[in-house]
């Protein structure tokens, strides 16, 4: 193994990194690249937790997972607890299910808002601005390396507060017209968080579905990397491989190892994993 293996696989020893798998577009890959950059850091020795707060539910199928105690929105209604809701998906990886009542958990958010902001307008106390819930539910997580989110292809007030708690947003985006539009919407929902105080930023623009054989790719790739720079990573290339591991539980790291999109994904995970040292301040 050479010294640089050795320095991406040694364990990390700073601060938590906070990760948001985000874009407002549907079909880019997020969750794909959710699960497989979770389970890419665990196998170089990180400790991960990743967490669905998509109603979608797909990580936990992802990872051939089936039971579940608990989940994100269980958590959120405060009807489990921490451990019932933990599972244990790989070694050195933690999942948070998701499922479809987060909408149920996101309307009740959205509900005790309302109800708090009318009892201090009651009491002649302007409305509170401190609403980020998942943030303060959080909060207590402080024993992993990295914690990502998978957000759903939405701006709702779950991925806003998401937003808000995380330090970085790491944008997937699909090599086709329409999911660059997405791309620019997303901006403006991050530079709004920005503007209440949140220091998140975009740490990684991933081009998805790149067919390098195409004109049309290879154009919006050079668009991407003009507008947003050297936070633009390699491409992740449209892979059959990635499309079918979800199908059997598993991650591209399991389902096939040497193919294309396992290499795509190993490189996007050593560019993490170097990137560690500029995040520790």
């Amino acid at each position: 193994m050479s010294d640089k293996s050795k320095d991406l696989n040694s364990h990390w020893a700073g601060p938590m990194r906070t990760i948001a798998a985000s874009n407002e577009k549907g079909g880019v890959g997020k969750t794909t690249s959710a699960v497989n950059i979770a389970h890419g850091l665990a196998l170089r020795g990180r400790r991960v937790i990743l967490i669905d707060a998509d109603s979608q539910g797909n990580c936990a199928p992802s990872l051939g997972i089936t039971e579940k105690k608990g989940t994100l929105a269980e958590l959120l209604l405060g009807q489990c607890s921490w451990k019932e809701a933990i599972i244990t998906a790989r070694p050195g990886l933690d999942l948070i299910p998701s499922g479809p009542r987060l909408a149920e958990a996101k309307d009740g958010l959205i509900a005790r808002l309302a109800a708090e902001n009318v009892i201090a307008l009651s009491k002649g106390r302007p409305p509170s601005s401190d609403n980020n819930f998942l943030a303060k539910l959080l909060q207590p997580i402080k024993d992993y390396d990295y914690l990502i989110i998978d957000c759903a292809p939405s701006r709702d007030i779950l991925n806003m507060n998401a937003i808000r708690f995380v330090q970085e947003v790491l944008m997937p985006v699909s090599v086709d017209y329409l999911a660059t539009i997405g791309a620019g919407q997303h901006m403006m929902a991050i530079r709004e968080a920005q503007e209440v105080g949140a220091e998140v930023y975009i740490s990684y623009v991933v081009p998805t579905f790149f067919n390098k054989r195409t004109i049309k790719s290879r154009e919006i790739l050079t668009e991407l990397q003009s507008f947003f720079g050297n936070v633009v990573t390699e491409p992740i290339p449209a892979n059959v491989s990635l499309a079918e591991a979800p199908s059997f539980g598993q991650t591209i790291f399991e389902y096939a190892p040497n193919s294309s999109g396992a290499m795509a994904y190993t490189h996007l995970v050593e560019e993490i994993c170097r990137d560690e040292n500029k995040k520790n301040r």
